[in-house]
């Protein structure tokens, strides 16, 4: 069984590490909530794509005809929970490209880190 994981941490604090893991169920259900039409063996690849274009955006680039963020919002219920946005902003309209929920891992997965 295959599985991605996706990590946000902080060099910062240790302790700071947030999570999101799905195998191929899991993903089959967030391409149908989302649209996505990236198969999953790509989904990395393409996320890469896309925070790229963030970084882009976030230098100044001229090369994207839109404009791409990336937000990491903290829930309002819960600290142990984040979600990443990432969005594209043209002359059109606002586009949520990829919403993805992040939780707080345990001190005991921390060691895996």
């Amino acid at each position: 069984m295959t599985v991605s994981m996706i990590a946000r941490s902080e060099d910062k604090d240790p302790h700071y590490i947030y999570s999101v893991e799905f195998d191929k169920h899991s993903y089959v259900e967030l391409q149908k909530a989302q649209s996505i039409h990236t198969p999953f063996q790509d989904f990395g690849k393409r996320l890469a794509t896309l925070l790229d274009y963030c970084i882009l955006q976030l230098h100044g680039s001229s090369e994207l005809k839109s404009r791409f963020t990336c937000v990491f919002n903290e829930s309002e219920n819960s600290s142990d929970q984040q979600t990443l946005y990432i969005c594209e902003q043209n002359e059109f309209r606002h586009l949520v490209h990829l919403q993805l929920s992040f939780n707080r891992i345990t001190q005991e997965a921390q060691t895996k880190f």
